[in-house]
Order: C-alpha cells, then structure tokens, then sequence
C-alpha cells in the first residue's frame, strides 16, 4: 500500500503524512486527478498524494480492506504488462463480484 504507519501515524512513503494534503485538497490551486500532467502546477501532491489518499479511503472506508485488496490484485492481474486506461479501473470497481 502507499501509506505506512511510522509510530502510529500514517505517512506516505514520500515522507508527508496524510493530514498535510487536505490544505491542497481544499484549496482553489487543486485540479482533478485526471488532469493531464503538462498542464499542473504542483504535480507530486496531484500525482501521487492525492490518488494515494483516494485509494486509501476506498479501501479503509468504502469497501473495507478484503474487498479492496481481492479487487485491486483481479485489477493488477488483468492488467499487468498492458496499457489500462483510467476507465478500465473505474469499471473494475463496477463490476457486480467487487459490490457483492
């Protein structure tokens, strides 16, 4: 997973902990995720932070960790040594075995 814990906090393996991006979540300088990369100002916290704690909170708070982790590795193998595109992932998430 991205996120480690370091005596009890969670921080990314980047060094900066979770709690440090929601200033830049909540600010108007912040673009959505699927913004092309050429055309943002602060890329690592869009880039890497921001998809981090989106997927951490799928897997914490919306699907609980057994279903996410089931989900995410059918995605990886599916996928890996391939080109998937931002809509094969969302329709990984979609389909009717991950709700079940």
């Amino acid at each position: 997973m991205v996120l480690r814990v370091v005596n009890g906090i969670q921080r990314f393996l980047g060094g900066v902990e979770a709690q440090d991006i929601v200033p830049y979540m909540k600010s108007e300088r912040q673009v959505p995720i699927m913004t092309q990369s050429d055309s943002i100002f602060n890329f690592g916290r869009n880039a890497y932070a921001k998809p981090a704690v989106a997927l951490n909170v799928l897997r914490e708070v919306i699907l609980g960790r057994e279903l996410f982790d089931f989900a995410f590795k059918e995605y990886a193998q599916r996928w890996k040594y391939k080109r998937p595109t931002p809509s094969d992932f969302f329709r990984q998430w979609k389909k009717p075995q991950v709700l079940i």
